[in-house]
């Protein structure tokens, strides 16, 4: 289950009451955790007090309910694992955090399994949700192929693969080869003995960036284009495994939620866009490199134009949509109602704010990606009635 920092009006994961404290179970758990991995000072243990004494004693108790129901269920899926009822088990750890409930529980997990004789080819835990059922598929497939993949990975200079991304408790390197374990492929440290290179945008000093996808407000805030020293070296990586003849994938994960647009545009003006065969830039780090991950291993089962509107779609999304579109459209919505909770919930706007989204993303698409057939006026909904996700739909 999801430990997320804060509240989030519209969010229909969590229960209602997480908009109002949220915050304040999310530091308490935070808290304690840390305190049966490590104990804490004084100091912290009056800070988890004082969350705890802001948290209504019911809430707190629904809470902790809902995940002491979760945790046993999962522990029932762990004990048919064991006895053969489930043949390969994942469980996911979305919107994590180093210290936290859902990392607490995870240690509760981990403890289990020891009692259980279960390896990681029977049972994986894992930071992640959204990207897990493509790497399940590509297991499938790896499985029917009787294959097992060989993976390149590179990053990008300075803190790379140590990095530790928001929304996650461990270092991208780590959760990049649970990826890899659960498609059913494996890490390789030469890349001319591997069937796919994967490179990781990572900002040099191992931070998360959410500049470019603010919650609107009063102000217009343009998206972050700005081109840093990493750029150009993670462009000649690009450029120089590519020159190499290998099906190359982009992790994009500089930033939470949307592409690096100063990398985009660059890989646009240098004519590369759609010489790599995988690309994501979408949502938490972890979506990005397993679903980047799993489309570049079966991008060498797909013909070029599948690859080609895959990548269209992607570039579309996490490009167009999430790292510029939704930033403007979100401002437009502002100036015009005054609002800032129309972002999770359009509030009767849908109409309006669906016809505005198809035609910035149109635009976008005119500005920035070739004029490919099966992309001529395309459409783009909302259907979880808020902007943090799009539908893209082509003509037929």
């Amino acid at each position: 289950m999801r430990t997320p920092t804060a509240g989030t009006p519209g969010d229909v994961e969590e229960p209602d009451y997480y908009v109002q404290y949220g915050g304040n179970i999310f530091e308490f758990s935070a808290l304690a955790d840390k305190q049966e991995v490590y104990g804490l000072t004084p100091g912290e243990l009056g800070a988890m007090e004082y969350y705890r004494r802001r948290i209504p004693g019911y809430v707190l108790n629904d809470w902790l309910d809902r995940r002491t129901k979760n945790l046993a269920a999962t522990k029932i899926l762990i004990d048919m694992t064991q006895n053969g009822t489930i043949d390969y088990l994942v469980i996911g750890r979305d919107d994590n955090s180093e210290f936290g409930q859902t990392h607490r529980e995870n240690r509760y997990l981990k403890n289990y399994l020891a009692q259980k004789n279960l390896t990681e080819d029977n049972f994986m835990t894992v930071n992640g949700i959204d990207e897990i059922g493509l790497l399940l598929l590509t297991r499938a497939v790896n499985e029917l192929r009787h294959e097992t993949p060989e993976i390149y990975v590179r990053y990008n200079v300075g803190a790379g693969g140590d990095t530790i991304p928001a929304y996650s408790d461990e270092k991208i390197s780590d959760s990049v080869r649970e990826a890899a374990q659960i498609a059913g492929a494996k890490i390789s440290t030469v890349p001319r003995k591997s069937d796919f290179v994967l490179l990781v945008n990572t900002d040099p000093e191992g931070k998360t960036f959410h500049d470019h996808n603010p919650r609107p407000g009063k102000k217009n805030v343009p998206a972050d284009s700005k081109k840093r020293e990493s750029t150009d070296h993670f462009y000649n990586l690009v450029k120089y495994y590519i020159g190499l003849g290998y099906p190359v994938g982009i992790a994009d994960i500089s930033y939470a939620n949307g592409a690096d647009n100063a990398l985009l545009h660059l890989l646009s003006k240098k004519n590369l866009l759609f010489k790599i065969h995988a690309y994501a830039g979408w949502n938490t780090a972890t979506n990005t490199t397993g679903f980047a991950l799993g489309a570049g291993i079966l991008s060498n089962l797909m013909t070029p134009a599948s690859r080609i509107k895959l990548l269209y779609r992607r570039y579309l999304d996490d490009w167009g949509y999430q790292a510029n579109v939704r930033t403007i459209l979100g401002s437009d919505l502002f100036r015009i109602t005054g609002q800032t909770s129309d972002y999770a919930n359009l509030n009767g706007r849908k109409d309006f704010i669906e016809t505005r989204n198809t035609d910035l993303m149109n635009d976008f698409a005119r500005k920035n990606l070739p004029p490919f057939k099966f992309a001529k006026n395309f459409k783009v909904t909302n259907p979880w009635n808020r902007m943090f996700e799009c539908r893209i739909d082509f003509e037929q």
